[in-house]
């Protein structure tokens, strides 16, 4: 990943952790690549929630319940954080676009991010519940 500023880092923790309205005003700041990177950071941190709390024990059922908190916009710290990170990325883009900065090859906002990977995750353990049935089916 390209340099990025240690203000640019703290804003995004910041934003990702407590939801600092000041950081959102520093966006207008950016440079495109700073864009890009801001981007990118919140798509990481996203993933990497996921997979920590989610995808490392295959908890489908858990992840979407969560992902209905998310939708309902609940206060539960996991929750909150990801829609305030989601909100980051929003402006993030809007300011992007704004500066007429090339958006295409950014990645899913922290929401979305969560979203794709709950469904991989429903998916594969459909899959392997088929499975099972099928083995089960064929010793009957």
């Amino acid at each position: 990943m390209k340099f990025i500023d240690r203000s640019v880092l703290c804003g995004i923790a910041c934003t990702a952790l407590i939801g600092c309205s000041e950081f959102h005003s520093n966006l207008g700041k950016l440079t495109c690549e700073q864009h890009s990177d801001v981007a990118v950071s919140l798509n990481n941190w996203a993933a990497k929630s996921f997979e920590e709390t989610y995808g490392k024990i295959k908890d489908a059922d858990g992840a979407l319940v969560q992902m209905f908190l998310i939708d309902q916009k609940v206060s539960s710290p996991y929750a909150a954080s990801f829609n305030r990170s989601q909100r980051t990325a929003e402006d993030n883009l809007r300011f992007a676009k704004k500066k007429g900065c090339d958006t295409a090859g950014y990645p899913l906002p922290p929401v979305d991010e969560f979203r794709k990977r709950m469904d991989v995750l429903v998916k594969n353990q459909q899959q392997g519940r088929a499975a099972v049935s099928g083995q089960v089916q064929s010793i009957k």
